[in-house]
């Protein structure tokens, strides 16, 4: 559903195990997995993998904060849309079910990693 966004947005290819992004790094876009996937690792940690179809990166854009994981292409690599902060604002502004496919991909997640810890 996400992929609708991505009109006219920067593509980047990586492969796999490239680094997309660094723990710490100050964050300007986000991207959009079109193929593949990436694995998310905080203090060199493995502890996410984020699918095909859905978002990354987005956390620092919403928290204005430096990103929280390094991000690293999966075993296959991966191919991404890259959605600037200026176009991640306006689309949160202006279409209100991006807003809710973002709320949905965080509320997933939260409810995914959230279980990993219950023991």
């Amino acid at each position: 559903m996400l992929k609708m966004y991505t009109v006219m947005a920067p593509e980047r290819d990586l492969r796999p195990g490239e680094q997309l992004f660094a723990q710490g790094d100050w964050g300007d876009k986000c991207f959009i997995i079109q193929k593949g996937s990436i694995h998310l690792y905080h203090n060199q940690r493995l502890f996410a993998m984020i699918p095909q179809g859905e978002i990354l990166g987005e956390m620092a854009l919403i928290e204005e904060n430096k990103r929280f994981a390094t991000a690293r292409a999966g075993k296959d690599g991966a191919k991404l849309y890259e959605i600037s902060r200026d176009r991640f604002l306006k689309l949160v502004k202006e279409r209100p079910e991006f807003s809710l496919e973002i709320l949905k991909c965080m509320s997933n997640r939260l409810r995914t990693w959230g279980s990993m810890n219950v023991r």
